[in-house]
């Protein structure tokens, strides 16, 4: 299959591509760096801030995985970072979703990185992908994230809209930086520690992705475990990891004080979502566990 991705310099788009290269895929790379050239593989131009595309640029793909997007991480959420998260996401996936749109033989599939940021504080219910859309910054923008996709669906094209939860891996992503304080005897946990978290594996997510490529799977699906952990239970596991003990809390009134926005929608939200469409269309996960994940992977 011959498969485009953008967004294949960052954590999840670089081991996809070397992933999807090994499994037998023919890779091109979408960089936005004119300059740039990697020798093992393909690579075409674009810059989605200038709208600069070329207009064949899709023809002949079988396939196009969107990923990218400003990080969400920031000492606070100002108006200009806000802004950064929201323009990067739906900017170029309107830029690609009307360039599709316009090709007389577009590409069978489009398959665009969105989040469980979707479905916004979950509270203890579990959610599939019939949940509705919260409410908060970050739903507004998986919202507009996914809607500037759809005018590829006019074309005919099957558009997957990919809810990625918390990607773990111990080479790169959150993981690595996140462990630090629980390695050493300093993890704390924020607020109630009630809060759901939705993760998933790397590999999983991969083996996932690779999955959608490849059978008949539409609309938005939910890329996390199937087993969504307490933030209480995931900062005890990750300690016992480590031999240690979780022996600090930091009350919700600190983090809303030294994060703001960010810090009440990304550490003190709950997120309880499953992947009801993977589970159904016969996807299976190698890594349901947390703490089989972080044994196997150390």
């Amino acid at each position: 299959m011959k498969v485009i991705i953008s967004g294949s310099s960052g954590f999840i788009g670089k081991n996809l591509t070397t992933y999807l290269s090994k499994s037998g895929h023919d890779i091109t790379r979408l960089v936005r760096n004119a300059q740039y050239n990697d020798p093992s593989y393909k690579t075409v131009y674009w810059n989605p801030e200038r709208n600069i595309i070329s207009p064949d640029l899709f023809n002949g793909f079988d396939a196009i995985i969107h990923l990218g997007g400003a990080s969400l991480l920031s000492p606070r959420w100002t108006s200009q970072k806000k802004r950064q998260i929201k323009n990067s996401r739906v900017k170029s996936t309107t830029l690609v979703a009307n360039s599709i749109a316009e090709l007389p033989n577009p590409p069978k599939k489009l398959i665009v990185a969105s989040a469980t940021g979707f479905y916004g504080d979950t509270s203890d219910e579990i959610t599939g992908e019939t949940g509705k859309c919260g409410s908060g910054f970050l739903a507004n923008t998986a919202k507009n994230w996914e809607d500037s996709s759809s005018t590829a669906k006019k074309n005919g094209v099957n558009v997957i809209n990919a809810r990625f939860g918390m990607v773990l891996d111990w080479s790169g992503g959150s993981l690595p930086l996140m462990s630090l304080p629980f390695k050493y005897g300093f993890g704390a946990i924020f607020g109630s520690g009630q809060q759901w978290l939705s993760w998933v594996s790397l590999i999983d997510t991969m083996e996932a992705i690779l999955f959608l490529l490849k059978n008949d799977v539409t609309g938005p699906v939910n890329i996390v475990s199937k087993h969504p952990i307490s933030q209480k239970d995931f900062c005890n596991t990750l300690a016992t990891h480590y031999s240690k003990k979780v022996r600090f809390k930091i009350p919700e009134s600190i983090v809303r004080t030294f994060f703001g926005e960010m810090g009440n929608e990304l550490f003190l939200s709950s997120s309880r979502i499953i992947p009801s469409g993977l589970i159904d269309a016969g996807f299976k996960f190698k890594f349901s566990s947390l703490s089989d994940f972080l044994k196997s992977s150390a």
